[in-house]
């Protein structure tokens, strides 16, 4: 008989060392039995190579300086009592280590941090069970960085300063949350600037106008808006027109829903329909609707459809998407869009499914998998002869599908209707609503159409180290102007300014870690 062994087994009660390695949120004294740092050589000091050019005559020109990348080498002892017990604890040691790009934090300085990925680890000598070595770790990057990251929030059209306290520049994150559609932002550090949108457009250009701004945490989100009057909710008689709405709360916590208060009747799909009447004709605009579209849990006989539908003055469909989950036994559906008034065929569309359960995030899922579980914000862009549509993935980030066609250029969309219902005969979908409806009128001229601003409820991520810029969580380069300061924006070791403009008021947040050699 074998005495069992958990291997995994941790240990809260070891005495660490002062340079006991945190690598990856573990102790190796903790996770490792028998395991004990001796050393630590490579944290303290930083090669530089500097780079001259020979001159004729005696010394030589300087170039530029750099710094390579850093290794930290870290000395152990690893004893066992018998050698099955050494070799378990070998594993578990090679276990931890076979990551990339992780935290190095030291026991005698908790409030730093390295990056860098195991090399590997020396010869260790055989046949013994009480032995030293040498793990070496490669930080690509060979600075040292402050575990916490400060956050600074600044005023718009005035100047912050920033004490900074690292011993080498840092380059920061920027993010700005719009409550008002905003045509451009500058962000100004030390006199270096960055750039987004479009600030070139001044009073005399084209500005976008909304039309429509509700939200099912409005006193009375269904004012002014018309129930089951939309010309057509579909492109045959499968869908009724039937059934009310009502602004329903306390769903998942405090949020609320614009969701239908009955269904109401037909000999198919049936369910009410709310639609808003635009006031003019919109040859471009964003119309963009955040919804719920989840089953209970583990209900899978639920079904529904949802129809997010823009029409011109006649009530004829222009444009629009159908989220549907067609039957039982899934928590999956189904995508499609319409271009005046025919559902586009799959071979074009290259439908992408949907999620129809909360938080189900099974592996096998693909990246583009659309999650319209809760909160999906799903927008739909006419400019010119374009349309777009963009949907939240399953992986965080945004897919979208565009259409263009010379046809399109001409219409113009007068009502957008939210229409959602169930199958007769079948449970219905257990929330399907709506949280939040916007529709922008867009400039008419095309090329005005399709400057890059941002509209109320955007958020937008400037990450100052890679010059990567996102918008809602997708990566959008167009947003940064030519001009950009990407390598002079950086804080340096004292007092710092940041100062913000833009033509609106955004919310803006500074973070940054103090950076150390």
């Amino acid at each position: 008989m074998y005495e069992f062994r958990d291997v995994n087994e941790t240990r809260d009660d070891v005495e660490l060392p002062s340079e006991a390695l945190n690598f990856d949120g573990n102790f190796f004294e903790v996770e490792v039995k028998g395991y004990r740092t001796l050393y630590v050589k490579g944290r303290e000091s930083m090669l530089s190579e500097i780079s001259v050019a020979s001159k004729s005559r005696n010394g030589a020109y300087y170039q530029r300086k750099r710094y390579p990348e850093r290794y930290i080498t870290v000395g152990f002892l690893l004893e066992a009592e018998d050698s099955e017990t050494f070799r378990e604890s070998f594993n578990r040691l090679n276990e931890l280590l076979d990551v990339e790009e992780k935290r190095l934090i030291f026991n005698d300085e908790p409030d730093k941090f390295f990056i860098g990925t195991p090399q590997g680890i020396g010869e260790i000598p055989t046949g013994r069970n009480h032995v030293t070595g040498e793990i070496t770790f490669v930080c690509s990057d060979p600075f040292k960085y402050s575990v916490e990251e400060k956050e600074i929030t600044a005023g718009v059209n005035a100047v912050t300063q920033v004490m900074y306290e690292g011993t080498f520049p840092s380059f920061p994150t920027v993010e700005s949350s719009y409550d008002e559609d905003t045509v451009w932002i500058s962000y100004n550090l030390n006199n270096a600037e960055i750039v987004l949108g479009d600030s070139a457009v001044g009073e005399s250009g084209g500005t976008a106008e909304k039309l429509v701004s509700v939200s099912s945490d409005d006193a009375n989100p269904l004012s002014g808006v018309t129930i089951n009057g939309a010309n057509t909710v579909g492109q045959d008689s499968s869908y009724a027109q039937s059934g009310s709405l009502r602004k329903y709360t306390g769903l998942h916590g405090d949020h609320t829903l614009i969701a239908p208060n009955n269904w109401g009747t037909g000999a198919n799909w049936h369910g009410p329909s709310m639609t808003f009447d635009l006031g003019e004709n919109c040859k471009n605009f964003k119309f963009k609707v955040n919804i719920w579209m989840h089953m209970t849990d583990n209900k899978v006989d639920e079904i529904g459809t949802m129809k997010i539908l823009c029409s011109d003055a006649s009530g004829n469909n222009l444009c629009g998407s159908i989220l549907r989950k067609p039957e039982e036994g899934t928590f999956l559906g189904k995508r499609m869009e319409i271009l005046q008034g025919t559902t586009v065929p799959e071979s074009i569309s290259k439908r992408t499914p949907i999620i129809c359960k909360r938080g189900y995030k099974a592996g096998n899922l693909g990246a583009n998998w659309v999650d319209v579980s809760t909160n999906a914000a799903i927008t739909i862009e006419k400019n010119g002869g374009k349309i777009t549509f963009t949907y939240p993935t399953n992986g965080g980030f945004t897919y979208k599908q565009s259409y263009k066609e010379e046809s399109y250029e001409s219409l113009s969309c007068r009502y957008v209707t939210i229409y959602m219902s169930k199958k007769e005969g079948y449970t219905s979908m257990a929330y399907m609503g709506v949280r939040q409806v916007n529709f922008w009128h867009l400039p008419d001229d095309e090329e005005e159409s399709e400057r890059n601003m941002f509209y109320s409820g955007d958020v937008s991520i400037c990450d100052v180290a890679s010059g990567a810029v996102e918008v809602n969580g997708e990566n959008s380069p167009q947003f940064g102007a030519i001009t950009n300061s990407w390598e002079s924006f950086k804080l340096e070791k004292g007092r710092n300014y940041f100062a913000v403009f833009s033509d609106q008021t955004p919310t803006v947040k500074l973070r940054y870690r103090e950076v150390y050699g």
